[in-house]
């Protein structure tokens, strides 16, 4: 057994005392614990000993020996992206007592990577069991979503809602960004892929769930979602490169006026993409 993987992957100040430990064994017996619960998870002795690297602190041994190594092995399988690992999740997580809608938000939630990391999951610790951890994400997606109803500003609001430091021309311009932005976005989502372009087309014009648009394809709904986030994060970056030429504003301006109109993006999108061509 190397243990240059999980070695190389703890805190600096525990690789020092770890090199006079023979963890060769340890890190065995948590890999073949691991396999043992999830069989059917795709996951590299190499990736799993840099994840549990990244949880195990103060004494290496005893770390290894009461960490949930078994819910971590999941845990990373999930992160790296393993549809076996995220069959196993769901199987054993998206119980009956899940209801869809919170179903599809834990998804995007826990399972998709975010454009500024890994997903979620990667943050389980393994200190708890890895249910634990989910109950507490499904009750915090429940609490969401009954929230979700709050009303929508208004154009009227948004044309009233100063911005930090604007003057007299970003005042006027407010009045007319909203048909440059629609402009920038038409560009933006030409600028995609057929494959991405298809799936926002799904999701925001016809109202078919990941589910629904995974079953098209024949890939895992996570896999949809991920196809999803990649497409909406190219369309608002290639909107802010066009939109910063075409009204000639600075940085932190123009990030202002996107966070104004991005709780319209779900709008915007049902518009252009219901009105363009398909494909």
């Amino acid at each position: 057994m190397n243990p240059t993987p999980f070695i190389e992957r703890l805190a600096p100040a525990l690789r020092a005392a770890v090199q006079k430990l023979d963890v060769g064994a340890l890190l065995e017996d948590a890999l073949n614990r691991a396999r043992a619960r999830w069989p059917t998870v795709q996951l590299t002795r190499e990736g799993f000993f840099a994840h549990l690297a990244g949880k195990v602190s103060g004494d290496v041994p005893r770390a290894l020996e009461t960490l949930h190594v078994e819910d971590l092995y999941l845990a990373a399988g999930c992160a790296a992206g393993d549809e076996a690992s995220l069959r196993a999740f769901e199987a054993r997580f998206f119980t009956a007592g899940v209801p869809d809608e919170v179903r599809s938000v834990l998804r995007e939630r826990l399972l998709v990577r975010r454009p500024d990391g890994e997903a979620r999951i990667s943050a389980y610790s393994g200190v708890a069991p890895l249910e634990s951890w989910f109950r507490v994400a499904a009750a915090r997606a429940s609490l969401n979503l009954s929230r979700a109803e709050a009303p929508r500003v208004g154009d009227a609001v948004l044309a009233a809602t100063a911005l930090p430091g604007e003057g007299v021309e970003l005042q006027h311009m407010k009045k007319l960004y909203r048909a440059e932005f629609a402009a920038a976005f038409a560009q933006a989502l030409g600028a995609l892929e057929v494959r991405d372009r298809n799936v926002l087309r799904l999701r925001y014009v016809d109202g078919l769930t990941l589910e629904q648009v995974a079953a098209l394809h024949q890939v895992h709904p996570v896999t949809v979602a991920r196809w999803q986030a990649r497409a909406i994060e190219a369309v608002l970056r290639a909107l802010r490169a066009a939109l910063m030429t075409q009204l000639k504003v600075g940085a932190s301006e123009l990030d202002s006026i996107l966070r104004l109109v991005r709780s319209d993006l779900d709008v915007t999108l049902r518009g252009l993409l219901g009105s363009g061509p398909s494909g």
